[in-house]
């Protein structure tokens, strides 16, 4: 997990800004940090390392720096996509998987962002910087999975700070604090916010699937979807083909999710789904000839699944660890947090 975040206008506003908003997401990404002051806006993240840890600095740039990029998250097909864009001549710098878009951008993204975003298989939040467009690209992943919030200016309808995060874009003093009783109403009612708009007026989330193109300096904006899940009406009654087929993609997911230059492992619920997905890594680690792979559950005092996500570590050889949150640990942490909260949010001398 890591974070970006960004914001418009001039210097001498962006520059005491956006180191702040990215202090309030250290939590997401713990080993590193970058940003880029420009004359129209700012940008940074706080990366937490995967891959290519020494080569993965971010903002990230191109060899004449004309474009840059700040990205959270994962690409699963990035070798692949790099393997034909050598065999066109592209030169990589690094192994991360953000260089792949960055490139994948100069070639194909500036003049049609949408075939660009099609290609990526993964999840992600991203922005781009193109000095020679003088625009930003943002993008979010097909389903959602990575987060991407923004700012409108109310008076003048443009964008003015995004991230991955609210609290990045709730340090800015500017930032409208006013709650947004419908979004409050239908998490209450539904448990999630189906809308855009988010808990505070003013603040959106870019849609899954999305990507928005914002003009600088004047934050002029528009977004549109580039992919949309549909069924295509054809089925089949063939059972077990179709228990074969699931299973090819299921084993095609998971191998493609072990790509890392860190140890990987899994959180184990005992549940369905948790139990077939540790399972398929397991089957990939031995074919491999690798050490079981670490298991994870948590649990409380009162509530856990321990017993459960124990049964089914023990079938199938994992390393399996359990951690227990007691109510006094929970509290703790808690009121770490608030701490921490109120001293970023305190006027400084």
């Amino acid at each position: 997990m890591c974070g970006i975040a960004g914001v418009l206008g001039p210097p001498d506003v962006t520059g005491p800004l956006i180191g702040p908003m990215l202090d309030v997401i250290t939590h997401r990404g713990p080993d590193d940090s970058g940003e880029y002051v420009g004359p129209d806006f700012a940008f940074g993240m706080r990366r937490l390392s995967i891959i290519d840890i020494a080569g993965g600095h971010q903002p990230m740039w191109n060899d004449d720096r004309s474009v840059g990029i700040v990205y959270n998250g994962e690409l699963y097909n990035y070798l692949e996509l790099n393997a034909e864009m050598e065999a066109d001549g592209a030169v990589f710098r690094t192994r991360s998987d953000t260089e792949t878009i960055l490139q994948l951008y100069e070639r194909v993204g500036r003049e049609d962002p949408v075939a660009m975003l099609r290609r990526l298989r993964g999840m992600f939040g991203f922005a781009i910087y193109d000095a020679v467009r003088e625009q930003l690209l943002l993008a979010r992943d097909q389903f959602g999975i990575k987060p991407l919030y923004y700012r409108v200016n109310a008076e003048t309808g443009s964008l003015a700070a995004f991230g991955s995060e609210i609290k990045s874009l709730l340090v800015d003093p500017r930032c409208p604090r006013e709650p947004n009783p419908e979004a409050v109403a239908n998490y209450l009612s539904f448990q999630f916010n189906p809308l855009d708009e988010t808990f505070f007026r003013g603040l959106y989330r870019l849609p899954a699937g999305s990507f928005a193109t914002v003009g600088l300096p004047d934050g002029r904006f528009s977004s549109q979807p580039y992919w949309q899940y549909t069924f295509d009406g054809e089925g089949s009654d063939d059972e077990p083909a179709l228990a074969a087929r699931v299973r090819e993609v299921l084993e095609d997911s998971v191998e493609h999710h072990l790509i890392a230059d860190v140890p990987v492992g899994a959180f184990l619920s005992g549940g369905i789904d948790s139990a077939i997905t540790v399972t398929l890594v397991q089957e990939r680690r031995r074919s491999l000839g690798l050490d079981p792979v670490k298991t994870f559950t948590v649990g409380f005092d009162a509530v856990s699944e321990h017993a459960e996500a124990r049964e089914v570590a023990e079938r199938l050889g994992t390393d399996h660890h359990e951690i227990t949150v007691s109510l006094g640990e929970y509290l703790e942490a808690r009121a770490r947090a608030q701490a921490r909260s109120l001293l970023r949010s305190s006027p400084q001398p």
